[in-house]
């Protein structure tokens, strides 16, 4: 971003700045599935996802079921969530007839089987993945087909820089659409199109404040914790206070955690790549041994290193039951 931006030279430019509004939420799930099962050859691989997909669905069921002291095979459970996951409703129901609910649990199961929801799993390591394989194609759409001069996206929160204000508004639309159109997302409110920051000259010489500080019109650029001004990267204000708290709470620890070592040797990183080297010198280098952090996350590495040798050892001893199963959800004590 740093290079995009002075690769203007001083010359006038503008952003468009702009996120999805609740992106992981309103994941369309078929959508989603359905561009998987286009470019996954793998079925097992791709049932998977589809489960993890509509974990919470197949965890509700599974949960009423146990409840209710229901009794399910294997191959009943398999096919019940295979069902659910490939969006196969009638199937679904089918199953649940022939283990034999009926009345007021079979209309209740029925309501929660036939329930659309959105929304992409959290908290799991596939959660970034899907995000952006959901949004690939829309990186494709906005640099081969609306020719964007700089574009970068992180997750949903997407920059785009050009030369003219008015192609970014069309470039905005266009999103607009295709985000509707093609995807069942919606762009936030607050997206905005603006002159990045520029100093103000008279006279062929910088404009000064009372203080001695340059006089800049137009925006800085805000994104991913960075913030981007005409001669300088800097931290967000609210991530170098953390670091600072977090430096402060390491130097009054007899005893440094792993957890507390590597969060900041990761804010380490901010400092690295930023103008802010004082600040460095003056709040966080009094209070921590960068060395010191270093030898504490390696030990620990080591470790879980160790530890994952092990435990594969044990998986590759267990035999081959042991590599063919899939614990993704468990009715009275069956798997599937």
């Amino acid at each position: 971003m740093r290079k995009w931006l002075d690769s203007y030279n001083g010359k006038k430019f503008f952003i468009l700045k702009m996120d999805v509004r609740h992106f992981f939420e309103t994941i369309n799930r078929r959508i989603l599935k359905k561009k998987l099962k286009e470019v996954i050859r793998d079925k097992r691989f791709y049932r998977l996802l589809c489960i993890l997909i509509e974990h919470d669905k197949i965890a509700l069921v599974a949960k009423n079921l146990t409840d209710a002291g229901v009794e399910i095979n294997a191959e009943q459970t398999k096919r019940l969530v295979g069902c659910i996951a490939f969006d196969d409703i009638f199937g679904a129901l089918e199953v649940l007839k022939e283990i034999g609910i009926t009345g007021e649990m079979f209309g209740k199961l029925k309501i929660i089987i036939e329930q659309i929801r959105k929304g992409a799993p959290l908290g799991y390591f596939t959660s970034q993945w899907f995000g952006n394989f959901y949004l690939k194609a829309l990186d494709h759409y906005i640099k081969e087909e609306l020719h964007a001069e700089h574009y970068m996206r992180y997750m949903d929160d997407m920059v785009i820089l050009g030369k003219s204000k008015k192609k970014l508004h069309k470039m905005h639309r266009a999103i607009e659409i295709y985000l509707n159109d093609k995807l069942d997302l919606e762009i936030k409110e607050d997206w905005q199109v603006f002159r990045f920051e520029y100093p103000m000259m008279k006279d062929g010489k910088p404009v000064l404040d009372e203080k001695g500080k340059q006089v800049t019109k137009g925006h800085m650029l805000d994104f991913m914790g960075f913030q981007f001004h005409h001669d300088r990267t800097t931290i967000r204000k609210s991530n170098i206070e953390s670091a600072r708290r977090k430096a402060n709470h390491i130097s009054k620890q007899d005893k440094i955690s792993w957890y507390n070592a590597s969060v900041m040797l990761s804010y380490m990183g901010l400092f690295k790549y930023t103008d802010t080297y004082n600040y460095y010198i003056d709040y966080i280098k009094p209070k921590i041994n960068v060395k010191k952090l270093k030898k504490i996350v390696s030990k620990h590495s080591r470790k879980e290193n160790e530890h994952d040798r092990l435990e594969k050892g044990d998986r590759n001893t267990a035999g081959q039951t042991g590599r063919n199963r899939q614990d993704i959800i468990t009715i009275n004590g069956v798997s599937a």
